[in-house]
């Protein structure tokens, strides 16, 4: 005797799964994109008066500016502690990132910030903890 067949499954496209699922209706949330524009307009309000309007090509300019900075302050950042040995990346790998990507005084003053930046995360963790 042989044993019964397993029965044939008929595959069905995933579209068709989705749109049973309600997954591909037009009116479902879209994924949020993270961007900058919301900050450098309430930057433009605060120091320009509320009247100020930023185009949108600039904001998409201004927006290309921070990502490159910022990509290439970590890539030196992840350098720095990758020649140090370590795995994880910590303030002063940072800190000196910063110093090596930036013009001096741009340098000094983005160092102070991060410091204050830091000391006032520190401060509110240090809070959060301590209240559980």
């Amino acid at each position: 005797m042989s044993p019964n067949p397993k029965p044939q499954l008929k595959k069905t496209p995933a579209s068709k799964i989705a749109s049973a699922l309600g997954i591909n209706k037009p009116d479902a949330k879209k994924k949020r994109h993270l961007s900058f524009n919301g900050y450098f307009r309430r930057l433009a309000k605060k120091t320009s008066g509320p009247d100020t309007l930023l185009s949108g090509d600039l904001k998409n300019t201004l927006v290309r500016i921070n990502a490159d900075l910022v990509r290439r302050m970590v890539n030196r950042a992840v350098t720095l502690c990758r020649h140090a040995g370590r795995n994880t990346l910590i303030p002063k790998d940072l800190n000196a990132a910063l110093q090596l990507v930036f013009p001096r005084e741009f340098a000094y003053y983005c160092k102070a910030e991060t410091t204050k930046a830091l000391a006032v995360y520190k401060a509110s963790y240090a809070d959060g903890k301590s209240k559980k």
